[in-house]
């Protein structure tokens, strides 16, 4: 965090623009399959897209964003030991198996049963989906022209060519600036239900048990999601997929329900990239551009808003009058159990700031101000918090600052462009 040069410091921040605003807090406590139970680590009042469970009962107020219908959601991730690293244990359900049926056992993952789900018809051809590029510079939109879906995605992504193994989808997504992989399938239901939702869930059951080759914990996503989202009912799973290649993997699983049909839609990066903040980034947008809903789809906002410390992207770097403040930072010496103390009060921010462009609350501001500068006991370095603070606007102003902080206190760990 910062000082008195520290109050100069943060005036050479200059000023933000307008970004209109929406917000939400929530923090919860989640127990693992060990029956351990861990406290999300956030900062009170937090706005935030949660990383794969953005459903656990807190209403999402819609986002007044001028050309995009997004929601804010509630905390996401915990930091098992200070630093970095939000950790999520999976949980299992009982009673739940893998299907037995679907395509030709050689398509789906060596050791892996195959996929519960048909082949793609041969009605519905890859070249319905499109990217369009965004008003931002790494952003586009993915499109699907079939059913009226979108998903505007930042990382540079790119349509690809599905590999050896992967699970059957319409469309395969990489993305340049990042390790992850998104696949999208429109598909009429396989199962028998009793109403939307639970056609949701008994479809999430039989997909994440699949690549998991294990019990998987699926659950609903609330009201405002389903609205945000323009779905009847969704369900939501994350998982580690099941070993199929040297680098162990995560995926994350939205399956929406519309009209009679099932929109299923993945995101698969290696496990350890959660600990990286470029996830946390990526997730707080993703998690809020989906849209299945043929009269608001064409997506044209900006995800990025100017910010003081940062430029745009997932990956966002230190702007360069920033450089002198990163420097006296990194000369700090801090007792050990004090940096650790503000570097887990600083991952939970990066877990929680939210998408964007959604602009805080003050009250809001105030709460994570006040959480940062009390783990520090230095009043050079408060004074400096409380100057800093009174730049940040937005959520990317929030991540942003604690990203710039976490980087300098901690040089051994930082958060750096996947090569290309």
């Amino acid at each position: 965090m910062t000082g008195e040069a520290l109050t100069g410091r943060a005036s050479e921040f200059g000023h933000l623009a307008d970004i209109p605003t929406a917000s939400a807090a929530a923090t919860t406590a989640r127990r693992d399959g060990a029956g351990k139970t861990t406290l999300r680590l956030a900062v009170p009042g937090c706005e935030m897209m949660p990383a794969h469970r953005p459903h656990f009962g807190q209403p999402v107020p819609a986002s007044p964003h001028p050309a995009m219908t997004l929601p804010v959601g509630m905390p996401r991730g915990e930091s098992a030991v200070p630093g970095w690293g939000p950790a999520f244990a999976p949980t299992l359900l009982a009673g739940v198996a893998p299907a037995a049926h679907g395509p030709a056992p050689h398509l789906a993952p060596r050791g892996v049963s195959p996929s519960p789900h048909d082949p793609r018809p041969a009605s519905m051809p890859p070249a319905s989906f499109s990217l369009e590029p965004g008003r931002d510079e790494d952003v586009a939109l993915v499109l699907d022209a079939r059913t009226g879906f979108s998903h505007l995605l930042p990382g540079r992504p790119s349509l690809a060519i599905a590999r050896a193994g992967d699970p059957p989808a319409d469309a395969t997504v990489h993305l340049q600036d990042a390790p992850i992989t998104l696949r999208y399938k429109l598909e009429r239901p396989s199962v028998q239900a009793s109403s939307a939702g639970e056609l949701a869930r008994l479809t999430a059951q039989r997909f994440a048990c699949w690549r998991a080759q294990a019990e998987v914990a699926v659950e609903f996503a609330n009201p405002s999601w389903l609205l945000s989202w323009g779905s009847e009912a969704a369900a939501v799973a994350t998982y580690d997929v099941a070993p199929g290649s040297n680098l162990p993997m995560r995926e994350d699983l939205f399956v929406l329900v519309r009209q009679g049909m099932l929109y299923v839609v993945t995101w698969t990066y290696p496990r350890g990239f959660t600990d990286d903040p470029a996830y946390a980034t990526f997730a707080s947008v993703a998690e809020a551009t989906m849209v299945w809903d043929p009269m608001r789809w064409e997506q044209r906002g900006r995800v990025w808003p100017e910010s003081p410390f940062v430029g745009g992207g997932i990956y966002a770097q230190a702007k360069p009058r920033c450089a002198e403040t990163t420097r006296w930072l990194s000369g700090l010496t801090l007792p050990n159990d004090e940096r650790a103390n503000v570097l887990g009060v600083l991952s939970g921010i990066v877990s929680s700031a939210g998408a964007p462009w959604v602009e805080l609350r003050p009250d809001v501001l105030q709460r994570s101000r006040d959480v940062v500068a009390a783990a520090l006991r230095g009043p050079e370095l408060q004074a400096f918090v409380h100057s800093a603070f009174a730049q940040v606007r937005t959520a990317h102003d929030l991540r942003g600052l604690a990203v710039l902080l976490g980087r300098a206190l901690d040089a051994r760990r930082s958060s750096r462009p996947a090569p290309r």
